[in-house]
């Protein structure tokens, strides 16, 4: 009989977690602490507000591979997208954040603005395409795998500058304080992240539901009470359409970028390369 009872909640508790639908996230795992193989990380804690009934869970891998994951329909969604950076995902109109977008060069290398990538050899992580928001032309375009493959080919004069997220840019020159007197950096402007979600039947559904909540967790403050125990910012609020920045972000005076739709880019010049 003990038995019997003590049977009839676990059954109950089975049913209930197999009744839950699962949502695969495939994702990079980005510092300091946005995603974590815990599973409760700064992004991972929006995911688990917006989708509470849900059972989600986690494939980390490049940020290259999450999107081919979703591409093929072997995972629900992939963090940190630019705006219809894929044409065959689905995106909510709501971003959750949004990149700094941070660019690096030598002290030596003379910078004012934007217009000073015109013509110039820029790396980038591979599968990043910044290319498609940026409005500069004659971009000479080196994909890289990774911020030290990056830094290595700006040291060598391979490239002049290199364009990253600015947690990236500061994580690495923390980890190696001996580059602080060759290297300077400058934000450039904000783009904001969404999730990419599969052209699926579930797709559509959870991209709609994305934005009534992530919209109700951000009049309520909860979304920005998930990034101050993170002692972050809601940097995308300064790329909210519908609501002016608040008005003490540091980040008010950068550009929100998006997606130019016919990039005027010549072919050749911007062709990427492989280090």
């Amino acid at each position: 009989m003990k038995a019997l009872l003590l049977a009839g909640p676990l059954l109950c508790f089975a049913s209930m977690v197999m009744a839950q639908p699962r949502l695969l996230v495939a994702t990079d795992l980005w510092p300091p602490n946005f995603t974590l193989r815990s599973g409760d990380g700064l992004y991972q804690q929006i995911l688990q507000q917006v989708y509470p009934e849900h059972r989600i869970a986690y494939v980390y891998t490049s940020y290259a591979r999450s999107k081919n994951m979703v591409l093929s329909k072997k995972a629900d969604l992939w963090l940190a997208s630019y705006k219809h950076e894929v044409p065959d995902a689905l995106y909510p109109s709501l971003p959750y954040d949004a990149d700094i977008l941070t660019l690096v060069r030598k002290h030596s290398t003379q910078w004012q603005s934007m217009a000073d990538l015109n013509n110039t050899q820029v790396g980038w992580i591979q599968a990043y395409e910044l290319d498609q928001y940026l409005p500069e032309s004659g971009l000479q375009i080196y994909e890289v795998p990774s911020i030290e493959d990056g830094i290595r080919m700006l040291l060598a004069g391979r490239i002049t500058f290199y364009l990253d997220d600015s947690w990236n840019v500061r994580d690495y020159l923390h980890q190696h304080p001996e580059l602080t007197h060759q290297l300077a950096s400058n934000n450039l402007a904000l783009l904001p992240l969404y999730p990419g979600f599969a052209n699926t039947a579930q797709g559509k559904q959870l991209s709609a539901h994305w934005d009534q909540a992530l919209k109700e967790l951000y009049r309520s403050g909860a979304l920005q009470a998930i990034y101050a125990r993170f002692e972050n910012d809601y940097v995308a609020a300064s790329c909210h359409a519908d609501s002016a920045p608040p008005a003490a972000s540091q980040w008010a005076h950068l550009p929100c970028l998006t997606r130019y739709p016919a990039p005027s880019y010549d072919t050749q010049a911007s062709a990427s390369h492989r280090p």
